[in-house]
């Protein structure tokens, strides 16, 4: 019989874990989001998040949660004090981070949602009925502790009317979820990751959380993902990416129409082959200006390197386009001009 449990060490190693890649998650929102400009890791809270709001500096104080049970969250639950007759319930701990600024918000990250007593508290601020169920709770809630309130005097319905409910899977759906943000926010800023690179940047950005929770208080500046700096080290992983796309990238990935008509294959008994290709004509015409047009088409091909075809986007063709130019008067007798004189 097995008699060991995950209490203790492995779980506080399972919520450390968990807690950096939510941690993860609100600073890969960041990226997306220029409202948040700051993500602090251990400060007042497990996380902090600082939004600018309309040109107000607004601090949300998150709380991560681990502790498995089988039944949902309620309101028992988070009043539950671990010392009778101090502040130390879930629901306290989370107002007395509430230390400096006057428009606090607050938010509880848990692997399990809550059941009716704390419904109210799912819906987002910004869509609340601040005289519905959300005000019943707050009022219920503060009669459990009257007395308890922030260094920024708020209090306990405050904190109910202010304080979203955020529950997340697992560890796995969360690192599942983060990987889609990361790759769906680096293809809104033109580049496209392979699933191993997602992998290989998102690593990183643990690594950056991780160190950031492990600083010292002393330095709250060591402990703080500014927007600024996340975003340049963004900037740096979609270069990278760009870079090795276009450094494996093929140019020929479809198969165009045929231009030229095969007029005739000779076959020999000798080991050669011949074929004779024409542009014929079109209502008694020879299809000059069609051979004009369709050399243009190529032209970058038969000047440039497959590795310069690959590099050819909407922002460099002009370049590309010239360079082929200047290699056909460098190499050919064809005259250029009349080339594309034609082909207008």
């Amino acid at each position: 019989m097995n008699d060991f449990s995950d209490a203790g060490g492995v779980a506080a190693r399972v919520g450390f874990k968990y807690q950096d890649h939510v941690a993860a998650s609100f600073v890969l929102e960041m990226i997306g989001d220029r409202r948040v400009v700051q993500i602090e890791c251990e400060t007042s809270d497990d996380i902090t998040r600082i939004l600018n709001l309309g040109g107000s500096v607004i601090p949300e104080y998150v709380q991560v949660k681990t502790t498995d049970r089988d039944s949902k969250w309620n309101a028992k639950e988070i009043c539950a004090r671990e010392r009778k007759n101090e502040p130390t319930s879930i629901l306290e701990k989370s107002l007395l981070a509430d230390k400096h600024q006057p428009n606090a918000r607050f938010r509880i990250v848990t692997r399990r949602s809550v059941n009716a007593t704390l419904q109210p508290m799912l819906e987002p601020l910004e869509k609340r009925d601040s005289g519905g169920e959300i005000s019943a709770l707050a009022k219920r809630l503060k009669a459990k502790f009257p007395k308890t309130t922030s260094k920024a005097n708020h209090d306990v319905e405050y904190w109910t009317l202010n304080t979203v409910w955020d529950p997340r899977s697992g560890l796995e759906h969360v690192e599942t979820h983060n990987l889609q943000l990361l790759s769906r926010l680096a293809e809104e800023a033109g580049a496209n990751p392979s699933y191993s690179q997602a992998k290989n940047i998102y690593r990183d950005l643990l690594q950056m959380v991780e160190k950031a929770a492990s600083a010292s208080r002393k330095d709250l500046s060591q402990k703080a993902l500014a927007r600024t700096t996340v975003q340049a080290w963004w900037n740096d992983e979609l270069a990278k990416i760009r870079t090795y796309a276009t450094s494996t990238a093929k140019p020929y990935r479809i198969r165009g129409t045929n231009f030229f008509v095969e007029v005739h294959n000779l076959e020999h008994q000798a080991k050669r082959h011949s074929l004779g290709y024409d542009v014929q004509y079109e209502r008694r015409v020879w299809r000059s200006v069609q051979l004009s047009q369709y050399l243009v088409t190529w032209m970058a091909e038969l000047t440039l390197k497959a590795s310069e075809l690959a590099e050819i986007d909407q922002l460099n063709l002009k370049q590309k386009l010239e360079e082929g130019l200047r290699a056909i008067r460098a190499h050919r007798t064809l005259n250029a001009r009349a080339l594309l004189g034609d082909a207008c």
